[in-house]
């Protein structure tokens, strides 16, 4: 940019670089983390980092809302705000540095000196986002400072804050660390069983775990009994998940039941659909019955499901994920792609397809469907990811 090139390649005296940073950052915000810390340090501001993606719309939002929404400008005024694109220049970098993942925007309040002091992930509206600001500001300290006083003096606002941290950064086995701090602190006051599954099962996912692991915490979410009810059917869910892609399903019989009980008496619109996936999945996995459990989907599908494109795709998706019934899954994704519009549905669409004739080794057509998903939403950059993978295994 003009100014960082005005400012790297003549000797300006300090009093006018500081006039020069304070009036650019009024009129027009700063551009690099460089003039950030500058003009932190001169005014005793943290910075708050926005990263953001071209094509998300939820970063949209918050350019219009910053616009017009006098609380957001009045918070905004508090820090020296950087925007940086996750595609490009130092923001590629910077994301990498600062461990920002494939949702956005995702926001980081750092010191002067550019080290963590809180952050958070996504932007809903003005209302929470001003909560998770007022939030990070009142108690600013940076990350590892915490860390330090935590490890020495443990408490329990420390620990909550640190395990929502390292959930946030997708660092989950200290994440999980922070958790167990957490329920000793509070003892039987407060139940993070629930919380410390989800964390479990991330690592697990993420080859940092064995499976067994992920029983362990399943068995202690069981034996809070009724206090954790509501939670047996995503928990049954989540394993069975989990146990598709590490190749455990033999384990799951007494969980899928339990969340099949969790779940029988529910009448809401999901908790009806999440009992009928359950049965499912016994079928599947603990009775080895493919049949049956394609007819027991079928059936939760209702009737004339095949005339009803939603249906077909999630009959496919639902089919996919399983790895049966690969032949029909495509076809019936590909009659709803058909049929898709809408850059961001139609995407959508056209990844699972991908996906699906990858998984039948039609590998030159996965990658050129995938493209076309590309750009159609280049903010999916956890596909691009993929996409690359497949190129490599031609």
């Amino acid at each position: 940019m003009a100014t960082v090139n005005i400012f790297t390649r003549f000797a300006v005296p300090a009093t006018i670089l500081s006039f020069a940073l304070v009036s650019g950052t009024h009129a027009s915000g700063v551009e690099t983390l460089v003039q950030a810390k500058q003009l932190s340090a001169q005014t005793s501001k943290p910075i708050l980092l926005q990263f953001y993606h071209d094509d998300c719309e939820y970063c949209d939002q918050v350019a219009r809302d910053s616009e017009t929404d006098a609380s957001l400008k009045l918070a905004f005024g508090r820090v020296i705000l950087l925007k940086l694109s996750v595609l490009q220049g130092e923001g590629a970098a910077l994301a990498a540095n600062y461990r920002v993942g494939d949702y956005f925007p995702v926001f980081i309040l750092t010191d002067s000196a550019g080290h963590t002091l809180s952050r958070w992930t996504g932007y809903t509206g003005v209302d929470r986002f001003i909560k998770s600001f007022n939030q990070a500001m009142s108690d600013v300290m940076t990350v590892d400072t915490r860390i330090a006083r935590c490890k020495a003096n443990p408490t329990q606002r420390d620990a909550l804050f640190l395990a929502d941290y390292f959930t946030d950064t997708r660092e989950h086995l200290k994440a999980r660390e922070y958790l167990r701090l957490l329920q000793r602190l509070y003892g039987t006051g407060l139940d993070f069983s629930y919380r410390l599954f989800s964390a479990t099962a991330e690592a697990v996912w993420n080859d940092l775990l064995p499976f067994d692991s992920l029983t362990a915490a399943a068995d202690t979410v069981r034996a809070k009994g009724q206090m954790n009810m509501h939670n047996l059917g995503p928990m049954a869910q989540i394993m069975a998940n989990v146990a598709r892609k590490t190749g455990h399903t033999g384990k799951l019989e007494s969980y899928l039941m339990a969340g099949i009980e969790a779940t029988s008496r529910r009448t809401d619109e999901a908790g009806i659909g999440l009992h009928r996936d359950l049965l499912a999945d016994y079928a599947l996995h603990a009775l080895g019955d493919t049949t049956e459990a394609l007819s027991v989907k079928k059936k939760a599908l209702g009737d004339g499901w095949e005339k009803n494109l939603a249906k077909c795709f999630q009959f496919g998706e639902w089919c996919f994920r399983r790895n049966i019934n690969l032949a029909d899954a495509e076809r019936y994704v590909r009659m709803a792609t058909d049929k898709a519009t809408g850059d961001k549905f139609r995407a959508s669409h056209l990844r699972m397809l991908a996906e699906i004739c990858f998984a039948r080794g039609k590998t030159q057509e996965a990658i050129q469907l995938a493209d076309q998903a590309l750009a159609l939403e280049p903010s999916a950059v956890w596909f691009e990811k993929k996409l690359r993978e497949w190129r490599g295994g031609k």
